[in-house]
């Protein structure tokens, strides 16, 4: 519950910012090369969590959800119907990588990442918008925006290489959860 509370979060803070980027007066003829940068890593970030926003309500939990209805009506005792509601469970912490398990723990330490790197992005927009026009801040700022943007591509470079392994791939289009044996 909490990881996708964490989502909806970075995705409402991301929706909050670019909507405030758009009506929030700033002046598009006098646009810096910094703001524009600003706004194309904000983009970047946005598009992510969308798609995994998509990725964990589509994906995940309609065929979890599914699977848990057929499991249910198939089941004839209370024990069943515990072993159904943990295995949907461990199904969606598994596809959603919250489980601790050691080839989930990388790809969910770099999924929270990006999601960190949202409400870090987010935070220097405040910053900017509320009197952030002091040349120190604004330095630090467009620095901060800098280091946000090559921490997104290292992790988006990571998740790339994890999704062409094949068995990765599996899990993540909705396969039985079993190859996980592999690892």
């Amino acid at each position: 519950m909490n990881f996708l509370l964490r989502v909806k979060r970075a995705k409402f803070v991301l929706d909050k910012s670019s909507k405030m980027g758009v009506e929030g007066g700033v002046d598009r003829g006098t646009t810096t090369v910094n703001r524009k940068y600003m706004w194309l890593v904000e983009q970047k970030l946005l598009h992510f969590v969308d798609a995994f926003y998509q990725y964990v309500m589509d994906r995940v939990y309609h065929s979890a959800w599914s699977q848990l209805c057929e499991g249910m009506a198939a089941a004839g005792s209370l024990d069943e119907v515990i072993q159904v509601h943990e295995a949907y469970l461990l199904s969606i912490q598994r596809r959603c990588f919250v489980v601790p398990d050691k080839p989930w723990a990388f790809i969910a330490s770099r999924t929270h990442n990006v999601l960190g790197l949202d409400l870090d992005l987010y935070s220097v927009q405040q910053t900017l918008s509320s009197g952030g026009t002091v040349a120190a801040i604004k330095a630090r700022c467009h620095k901060e925006v800098g280091r946000i943007d090559k921490q997104f591509d290292d992790c988006m470079a990571f998740l790339l290489r994890v999704s062409i392994h094949p068995c990765i791939r599996l899990l993540l289009l909705g396969t039985d959860d079993s190859i996980l044996s592999v690892f």
